[in-house]
């Protein structure tokens, strides 16, 4: 799947006075490449994550998705920077959820496998208010993977963890998309993190552009999380 941004501009509107978020975006993310949105805080990096999943709508322009897609596969999953959990369920009924509301069969044996393979099947029946910031986190992605979407969505996904269950969670976000061909765009201020996606999407100055980075990749960035002395595939 492909998402195509063309031409977008978006203005926020206060007292009837217009405040230009960014203008004249063009990018296409594929299904099969991880990206992140940087920038310093207030720059918009939350507005083009709404954008590319229609959660908010361009001033001008638009965002088209290609046509061949699954009825059965949903387009986007979440994965919040404050979880997003239901306390009152346990971890295992709130990674199910999503295929309970959808009828879908077989979803423990499904959820199970992914709790595997990101290391809380031992955790599987605690309640939420029983866990830790990033056990807490590890459900919440695999809530969203479960489902098995086009696309994963992340705002800030590691903002609330520690160096070690940072890196922990980024892998296995990166791994578990990859495996199951799902893209990966996300939000963030870590280098630590921003530096291992396939692309960097800068929004700066009103502007947005994409680079390769290519996978894995340290680059060189600054304090304000904008990448110094890159060259710009896509410049808009």
């Amino acid at each position: 799947m492909k998402i195509k941004i063309s031409n977008v501009s978006k203005f926020y509107y206060h007292n009837e006075k217009a405040e230009e978020i960014f203008s004249n975006v063009n990018l296409e993310l594929d299904s099969n490449s991880s990206y992140a949105i940087v920038g310093s805080s207030g720059v918009g990096k939350t507005s083009l994550l709404h954008l590319i999943a229609k959660l908010d709508y361009p001033t001008t322009g638009s965002v088209s998705y290609s046509t061949k897609l699954e009825p059965s596969r949903p387009t986007f999953a979440f994965v919040f920077q404050d979880h997003n959990l239901i306390y009152e369920l346990t971890v295992l009924e709130n990674a199910i959820l999503p295929l309970l509301i959808n009828n879908k069969s077989e979803a423990k044996a499904q959820a199970l496998a992914i709790f595997d393979k990101l290391g809380i099947s031992d955790i599987a029946n605690r309640k939420i208010s029983q866990l830790s910031g990033g056990e807490k986190q590890r459900v919440a992605v695999a809530r969203a993977i479960i489902t098995n979407p086009y696309f994963l969505l992340a705002d800030e996904p590691t903002s609330s963890l520690d160096t070690e269950n940072t890196q922990n969670i980024l892998s296995m976000l990166l791994n578990l998309c990859s495996g199951k061909g799902i893209g990966l765009v996300l939000c963030s201020h870590d280098k630590a993190v921003y530096s291992r996606t396939s692309y960097l999407i800068q929004v700066q100055d009103k502007r947005v552009q994409m680079n390769f980075q290519g996978q894995n990749s340290s680059g060189n960035f600054g304090e304000d999380g904008a990448p110094s002395g890159v060259v710009f595939k896509q410049s808009i």
